[in-house]
């Protein structure tokens, strides 16, 4: 249960910092899905160049939750940015 919470604010703390970096203003829950649909995204960017490993992070607790975080930032400010250009791209 508790790695849900977590998980959950993770995903909120990185939503509302993509949306202060890309000037958008959503709603918590909306930043919510933002910063988890961010983590997927940006988790697997981070496995696919071993971002990790490279860096020889392997933190646990408090460190390696703010690394969570800057991965999900990444992978949300990636996904605001592609939707962005879209919606101005569209029809």
């Amino acid at each position: 249960m508790i790695h849900i919470i977590v998980f959950l604010i993770t995903g909120l703390v990185a939503g509302i910092i993509a949306d202060s970096l890309m000037g958008r203003r959503h709603g918590w829950l909306v930043a919510m899905i933002i910063g988890l649909i961010g983590g997927v995204i940006g988790g697997w960017l981070a496995r696919h160049f071993h971002v990790v490993q490279r860096l020889h992070l392997h933190a646990n607790g408090l460190e390696g939750w703010i690394v969570e975080v800057i991965i999900a930032v990444i992978g949300a400010v990636i996904l605001l940015f592609v939707l962005g250009f879209l919606r101005r791209r569209g029809p």
